[in-house]
């Protein structure tokens, strides 16, 4: 737990610290126990750095700041300062993160979508990282509610590059109560996202997080390292689990055999919190805990947006031939055979 007073600080110290040769957050925490005026560090100019925040739209929030989240304290080597772009008051109320792999199969983004989308209405804020499969259709699907996407790379970077219209919606707007996303990053602008930042990324999304949630994760995979680090926290860990056969799901379902928890729907979710957490079911705001017990007795199936461009009544009517689609592979042929009198066109 990384301790450290409130009182008004130096902005400027802080990032000229913590932007110095050799200093990383540790050490940084380290540093700052001895004497908070860094009197041992040669630190280096940021002017220019801070200057350009300014001039590109983008906002520092150092510990001692009060949009500071109470959860990022629990890491020891907690970000002392981070950049933002969007409504940073996201980070400090209750979030799922949800996770999972980049390669993600139609049904697991289907399902992250859902569960993202679902979470959102009952008055959770999603995080992610932003990146491909699951986690780009965690952000669409909460959007509109609120969500929060951790950066690899510098906050003005975006990756994957065809997330652009998704990165805009999600810093657009400011703190200004208009703005449903955050976007937020540890390193400096223009830093490219290499293959050392995601794990570092990582300890952030799981600290954010009241609990994550993964769906599919390779055996070895950065999803893995993002729930490894939540149990460390002490964060619930929920897991959809997979087909044995599918290599993507292989890392989820050996995390179930560890003890994380077995869940197939946002409902699954929401009945753990609404029956164990006390503290988070306060969190949330009355009307929606009232949402949250309506879905739990009569739980609402939502076909989600992803699916909804692709599907016409004919598809998703009960008997139709869409119902016996599954997450593995179906050739033509196997579901003509299934369906006597289908054409293939």
């Amino acid at each position: 737990m990384t301790i450290f007073n409130k009182n008004s600080s130096d902005l400027q110290l802080w990032l000229s610290v913590i932007r110095s040769k050799g200093i990383g957050a540790k050490t940084f925490w380290q540093l700052y126990a001895k004497d908070p005026l860094f009197p041992e560090v040669q630190t280096v100019s940021v002017r220019e750095e801070m200057q350009q925040h300014v001039d590109r739209g983008f906002s520092f929030c150092a510990g001692f700041d009060e949009h500071y989240p109470e959860k990022l304290r629990s890491l020891i080597d907690a970000p002392p300062v981070f950049s933002y772009a969007g409504s940073v008051s996201l980070l400090q109320q209750t979030c799922i993160g949800i996770v999972g792999a980049r390669n993600a199969s139609p049904g697991g983004r289907r399902l992250a979508f859902e569960i993202a989308h679902e979470l959102g209405k009952a008055g959770f804020i999603t995080v992610s990282g932003m990146a491909r499969g699951i986690d780009g259709a965690t952000h669409e699907g909460s959007i509109e509610t609120g969500t929060i996407a951790v950066l690899a790379g510098g906050v003005d970077v975006i990756y994957p590059p065809e997330h652009n219209k998704l990165y805009e919606k999600l810093r657009g707007g400011g703190d200004n109560g208009q703005s449903k996303g955050c976007v937020i990053s540890e390193m400096p602008l223009g830093t490219a996202p290499a293959a050392p930042l995601f794990p570092r990324r990582n300890r952030i999304i799981a600290a954010l997080c009241d609990g994550l949630v993964v769906i599919e994760a390779a055996a070895k995979s950065g999803t893995l390292i993002t729930a490894m680090h939540a149990m460390e926290l002490g964060r619930d860990v929920f897991v959809v689990p997979g087909s044995p056969l599918d290599p993507r799901s292989r890392g989820g379902n050996a995390l179930i055999k560890q003890g994380a928890t077995l869940v197939e729907s946002a409902e699954d979710i929401l009945a753990h919190y609404v029956d164990n957490k006390p503290r988070l079911r306060r969190s949330l705001e009355e009307p929606k805990r009232v949402q949250i017990e309506l879905m739990l007795e009569d739980p609402i199936k939502v076909t989600s947006a992803i699916a909804a461009d692709s599907l016409n009544p004919e598809l998703s009517s009960k008997g139709g031939w869409f119902e016996i689609l599954g997450l593995d592979p179906m050739s033509i042929e196997e579901i003509m055979v299934q369906n006597k009198g289908l054409s293939a066109p």
